[in-house]
């Protein structure tokens, strides 16, 4: 992951907890290697929305729901605390696109 960040100008830093995604002009975005309360990884990972973070650099981020689902399943602290917001958030964009 580190050489293919490093291809687009990028950095991947594996000592932080969680691993991130680094770049000048780019949000630092986490790597989850591991979350509660979703279906095996393939299912998942067919369900998952291509994201281009910079030009030549794609990657698969779950749909918002299975992050609720996953922060809800996970249970901790911090987790719950982002329940409220991503709740949000699902309803705004299904208002947005009148769902």
């Amino acid at each position: 992951m580190a050489e293919a960040a490093q291809k687009v100008g990028a950095a991947f830093i594996c000592r932080n907890n969680p691993p991130l995604f680094s770049e000048p002009g780019l949000d630092d975005i986490d790597v989850v290697i591991k979350c509660d309360g979703l279906l095996d990884f393939d299912s998942e990972y067919r369900d998952a929305i291509d994201v281009a973070l910079v030009p030549g650099l794609v990657v698969k981020v779950l749909p918002i729901d299975r992050v609720l689902a996953s922060k809800r399943a996970a249970d901790r602290p911090k987790d719950r605390a982002v329940v409220p917001a991503l709740e949000a958030a699902i309803a705004a964009i299904k208002e947005s696109s009148g769902r």
